[in-house]
């Protein structure tokens, strides 16, 4: 997010985390200040109290010009103490954060958001289908299977490799895939990649007829499915359903091995998805209500279509 969250400091830009880094130095000061003004009864804010001005650090004036009315003895004696810790006022010389995205600098969530979906990078193969993010949303099935759709698209679900990465400890023999036994989890390999899982991709690409249906990652996966679906005149918001149905699939069947120990294989797996897209191929557009599983089965591109 570099270049987007900056501080204006008389015209030229520094990174606030800078100034947080070399605040360190000032910490005691500032601990007195605060305190001080706590004492005191004043509204102030860390971040009116000063910044740094060509690498030195300036105090505002923290309202100590004016000495309130009345104030003798202790409180007197705390206002000079801060008089003399801050130095003479730094007048108007104020660091003003903006946020670039938004056009009253601003920040809001869902410019951010928007930032992350639309953020692409021209070169190198990871960034070549960022752009099917957007595709995710508009399939129509169930709020909770288009999340976890696009977390499987921003490498975001709990595998074992991810719950390694957040500091959660796992022995080495329990981090193998849940299907093969054999390689790493990782959501690439267990969802998509292994030879085990493999099968029931073959086995749901020859139902619907695709051919060429294997790639490298979960982006460039469903853009071949969404594709293939369109050319054969499947309805907009059934793009992607089988794709998003054996993604589901799989993901709570491997949830059933790990916490169930229940067994599998492929050709039950397949049958599961297969039910599921009819299911979910009557969500909302219903243009043939009366159709049973069975005549689903035989022709699924004609009743998705």
């Amino acid at each position: 997010m570099a270049g987007i969250g900056e501080i204006s400091k008389n015209s030229s830009k520094s990174r606030w985390w800078m100034d947080l880094l070399a605040l360190d130095k000032k910490l005691p000061e500032i601990f007195f200040v605060i305190m001080c003004s706590f004492v005191l009864g004043m509204d102030v804010s860390i971040a009116g109290m000063g910044s740094w001005i060509q690498g030195e650090w300036r105090w505002s004036d923290l309202g100590l010009n004016n000495l309130p009315a009345g104030a003798t003895g202790t409180a007197a004696l705390l206002y000079g103490l801060l008089r003399q810790a801050v130095g003479p006022s730094r007048g108007s010389d104020v660091d003003v954060p903006f946020w670039r995205l938004t056009g009253h600098h601003w920040f809001t969530v869902s410019s951010c958001y928007e930032d992350i979906c639309t953020r692409k990078v021209v070169f190198g193969p990871p960034n070549r289908f960022n752009f099917v993010m957007e595709f995710i949303w508009k399939i129509d099935v169930p709020l909770k299977c288009k999340v976890f759709g696009w977390r499987c698209l921003r490498d975001r679900i709990p595998t074992k490799d991810s719950l390694v990465r957040r500091g959660i400890p796992l022995s080495p023999s329990a981090l193998s895939c849940s299907f093969c036994g054999v390689c790493s989890e990782t959501s690439c390999h267990s969802l998509l990649l292994c030879r085990t899982v493999d099968d029931v991709w073959r086995y749901i690409a020859s139902w619907i007829g695709l051919v060429d249906y294997k790639a490298e990652n979960f982006k460039e996966s469903f853009w071949i499915w969404h594709s293939f679906c369109n050319r054969k005149k499947v309805k907009r918001g059934k793009l992607g359903c089988a794709w998003l149905a054996t993604l589901w699939t799989l993901w709570l069947h491997r949830n059933k091995i790990i916490f169930k120990n229940f067994g599998w294989n492929s050709r039950d797996v397949g049958w599961d998805v297969k039910v599921l897209v009819w299911r979910w191929a009557f969500i909302w557009n219903i243009a043939h209500a009366n159709c049973n599983f069975y005549e689903f089965d035989k022709n699924p591109l004609f009743f998705l279509s």
